[in-house]
């Protein structure tokens, strides 16, 4: 049913009306789900790239014998770890980003 069947009188007007709000509806709807897939796929890649940094930085020093200030760095940068706190404030928690 097409917005010409409308005006020729082959549909009636509260079914062109309703017909038409359910395509906006659809197609927001649409947009919405685009969006969070596109954020998702962003998402992925970041991981992809961060897992990619650690294999490289694992491989780099595979055949170590010592583990030494600048190799333990390296391997910081990659996990992340940071200080978080609890909801009281009080008690201190060590928050470890994932790769």
């Amino acid at each position: 049913m097409l917005p010409e069947d409308n005006i020729s009188g082959k549909l009636p007007g509260d079914w062109s009306i309703k017909l038409s709000c359910d395509y906006e509806q659809e197609q927001t709807q649409l947009k919405t789900i685009v969006e969070t897939l596109g954020r998702e796929v962003k998402q992925r890649e970041q991981k992809k790239t961060n897992v990619g940094k650690f294999i490289s930085a694992v491989k780099k020093y595979m055949d170590m014998t010592r583990l030494d200030a600048t190799i333990l760095r390296e391997f910081m940068e990659q996990i992340g770890a940071s200080d978080t706190y609890t909801t009281d404030e009080q008690q201190k928690r060590v928050k470890i980003r994932g790769i």
